[in-house]
């Protein structure tokens, strides 16, 4: 958590080197934020999202998907972002 609120922490284990592409997107599937687009080597990655949008806005409260399309396979996981207390 920051102090503007909720930071999201993505880790992510590469086989081998690749170019990945990093999604968040809303349960109507729209893209609220690209996180990151380019190559990655061996090992393991960490990745913050700020609970922001491509704006710089703060995404609302609720549940997103996180993308991660590397090798021509797509991996997903659900988050939950709450608002700042």
């Amino acid at each position: 958590t920051t102090e503007e609120g909720t930071l999201v922490r993505l880790s992510v284990n590469m086989e081998k080197t690749q170019e990945v592409q990093i999604e968040v997107l809303d349960s109507a599937g729209t893209t609220v934020r690209n996180l990151y687009q380019g190559s990655w080597n061996q090992g393991e990655h960490t990745l913050d999202w700020d609970g922001k949008d491509n704006r710089g806005l703060s995404a609302p409260p609720g549940t997103y998907l996180v993308t991660i399309l590397s090798d021509g396979k797509t991996q997903s996981a659900s988050v939950n972002l709450h608002s700042a207390q």
